[in-house]
């Protein structure tokens, strides 16, 4: 149920806003949460909501953070061979390289 609710919010977000980013996630969090708790009443509700979409935020930032991380090492590891492979140049022809 819950993800089903989750996936249907989502995918909602996504059709409407016409983009594919954590904010449709989160949103997706909130909607579930909401829906799952107003038998409840109001206040149980939006309590759940909010806890739901913070939840979700929470995770999104996170991973928000590691892809930046990821790319980070990647571009530094890709400086790191370039250099290696200019210095194994200029030993190996005795030139310095124009890369």
């Amino acid at each position: 149920m819950w993800a089903g609710l989750f996936s249907l919010s989502t995918c909602c977000m996504v059709y409407i806003r016409q983009r594919e980013d954590p904010i449709n996630s989160i949103v997706g969090g909130f909607t579930t949460g909401f829906i799952l708790a107003v038998r409840g009443g109001f206040r149980r509700a939006l309590g759940s909501g909010i806890f739901g979409g913070v939840f979700l935020g929470v995770i999104e930032g996170v991973m928000v953070i590691h892809t930046q991380y990821q790319k980070r090492a990647s571009i530094v590891k890709e400086n790191k061979d370039l250099e290696e492979m200019k210095k194994e140049m200029q030993r190996a022809y005795g030139f310095k390289p124009s890369i």
